[in-house]
Parts: C-alpha cells; sequence; structure tokens
C-alpha cells in the first residue's frame, strides 16, 4: 500500500510540476531586452493580441519589425514561434525558440529560423548561442 501511495503522490507531482510551468501569453507580455554583444540590444514588445516588435539596435543602423507569435509545447519542451513578419525580407520566413523562463523577470531563448517550405528540427537544447532577456519595467 505504501508504494502505491509513493507512486500515486510521484505521479502527481510530476503532473502539477509540469503544468506549473507551462508559459502563458501573460507571462511574456511585456517588454524584454538582451545585449547580445557590447553596443547592440535586442528588444522584444510582445501584445495580448499575440503580435510583437522586433528591435535591433546598434551603433550603426536600428531594425524594427513586427509580426505573430504563439506559443507551443512540442518534444516536453516549450517554444515561442515567431512568423507573418512586416519585413518583406522576412515575408516566407518562421523563427522557432525554444524558451526557459528562469524567474518572473528574465527567460533565456534560442532558436533557429525556417522557410516555409523548408520546416525543420525544432531545437531541443540550449546553445552557446542562447540570449537571456530581462524585463524592461515600464510604468
Amino acid at each position: 500500500m505504501k508504494k502505491i501511495l509513493s507512486f500515486v503522490i510521484f505521479i502527481s507531482l510530476m503532473v502539477s510540476t509540469a503544468h506549473a510551468q507551462a508559459i502563458s501569453i501573460n507571462q511574456l507580455l511585456g517588454v524584454w531586452m538582451t545585449s547580445p554583444v557590447e553596443g547592440v540590444t535586442l528588444t522584444y514588445h510582445f501584445f495580448k493580441d499575440n503580435t510583437f516588435t522586433w528591435e535591433t539596435e546598434s551603433p550603426e543602423n536600428k531594425m524594427t519589425m513586427d509580426g505573430q507569435f504563439v506559443i507551443e509545447q512540442k518534444n516536453g519542451k516549450e517554444y515561442v514561434v515567431f512568423s507573418d513578419f512586416t519585413s518583406k525580407e522576412f515575408e516566407d520566413m518562421f523563427i522557432v525558440t525554444l524558451i526557459e523562463f528562469l524567474n518572473n523577470d528574465s527567460f533565456k531563448m534560442d532558436g533557429h529560423s525556417f522557410t516555409k517550405d523548408d520546416i525543420g528540427e525544432y531545437p531541443l537544447e540550449f546553445t552557446s548561442e542562447t540570449l537571456v532577456f530581462q524585463r524592461v519595467k515600464t510604468d
């Protein structure tokens, strides 16, 4: 009886932990920033209607692009998939990013870009190119 009870408790904890870790759109809403290299900033603005604005700024130039995003779960991992970019050079592409929240105000993200005709494998692990984003506090 003890073994059965222990097993039931273990399964309950696994299910409740997996459910608690699921990323919600509310968790992602707002402004997030990182600096992949000195002098360059990458900023995401996530909105309730599943749209985003992506800004890249460096001393040489500034690029802004808008699009759509969805949160997906696959292979036991969580992803943010970016698509429907307003930029002509990205209109046939989408970006699949593996995401993991580190706390309420930071997450790490690593991804790959694909064309709509060439869907590759979703990333399964973080790499040396993983970026850590911090929430930007706004009034």
